[in-house]
């Protein structure tokens, strides 16, 4: 099993390790980091955080992501790609991906071509999660027409044929029933593509597009509904003759441990986790992962919900090497 950790989009007063005078047993009454990431000092120590973070997984798990949002209400939100890019360049040992980029927020000639430049740049290790797109409020205050899903699903079908084509093919010409390229050329292209993830659950549309398109599935699933929704996987997979075994299985989610429940609850920042992530102490949280292993998943992508206090990701590294 492989682990990755999910970066923070940007600065959320109620759940980073960040502001004076919180929690200030932690560390003894100091105050390593400021009231938010405002200003020059602000964002260096907001940037410290993230390095920290990265420095305690490098070497122990395989990755780190960014997730594709414009704004929340509760916080800052960094882009995507252009943050992915920054600190890619910083650390050399780590994968990086997209968890997962909305199809709607950018032409899919410039995503791939975006995503080649990235993986030219750091050596083939870009791994581009993609996805129909739900934040409707984003699409509306960006000025992004929000379709219904049955046509943002027939939208990301064409943009993966064009930035698949982009990557491999000298000249690219499609002409699609929402997206049209012509004599589009990508150069430089990089011996190894990128590695197209794409994210979704929906059984009748979105799922059959994955088993055709995708070198690896991403969901939240668990359970029962994660085994049904891999059995409808394995059935597409054979209608389209491709070996089930060449889709790799990948889980993303909030995950908390503590090894108190106050720590627990501590870390326990948000419904996200509570509702539909993985959370306890060490062995439960590792029962879960185990769970999950027995059914085929390959990778696990750890959101922490927020820049984790310390001893957070170590506990959580050390519970990953028990799967």
């Amino acid at each position: 099993m492989q682990f990755g950790w999910v970066l923070p989009p940007g600065h959320t007063p109620a759940k980073d390790y960040l502001i004076a005078n919180k929690h200030n047993e932690w560390m003894g009454g100091m105050k390593w980091m400021a009231p938010g990431p405002q200003g020059r000092e602000g964002r260096d120590r907001w940037d410290a955080g993230i390095r920290r973070a990265l420095n305690t997984i490098t070497g122990q798990w395989d990755s780190a992501w960014m997730t594709d949002h414009f704004f929340w209400p509760d916080g800052d939100c960094l882009e995507a790609l252009t943050t992915l890019a920054f600190y890619a360049a910083l650390t050399p040992a780590l994968n990086w991906g997209t968890m997962v980029l909305g199809q709607g927020y950018r032409n899919a000639a410039l995503t791939a071509k975006m995503a080649s430049t990235i993986q030219y740049l750091t050596g083939g290790r870009l791994i581009l999660g993609m996805g129909a797109g739900w934040k409707k409020d984003e699409y509306e205050a960006y000025g992004y027409t929000f379709p219904a899903p049955g046509q943002r699903i027939a939208e990301l079908d064409e943009a993966v044929q064009i930035i698949k084509s982009l990557w491999t093919e000298p000249s690219t010409t499609f002409s699609g029933k929402n997206y049209s390229v012509t004599n589009a050329i990508n150069q430089p292209q990089t011996p190894k593509p990128p590695v197209l993830m794409i994210g979704g659950g929906g059984e009748q549309k979105m799922l059959p597009l994955i088993a055709r398109h995708a070198d690896w599935w991403n969901s939240g699933a668990q359970g029962d509904v994660w085994q049904r929704k891999v059995d409808i996987l394995k059935r597409e997979c054979d209608k389209n003759g491709r070996d089930f075994g060449t889709l790799k299985l990948t889980w993303f989610g909030g995950v908390a441990v503590g090894r108190t429940q106050e720590e627990l609850q501590r870390r326990l920042r948000d419904d996200f986790v509570r509702n539909s992530g993985i959370w306890g102490t060490p062995d439960e949280v590792a029962r879960k992962f185990e769970s999950l292993a027995k059914m085929g998943c390959t990778y696990i992508m750890c959101d922490t919900r927020g820049l984790p206090e310390p001893g957070e990701l170590e506990l959580l590294i050390e519970v990953s090497k028990k799967v």
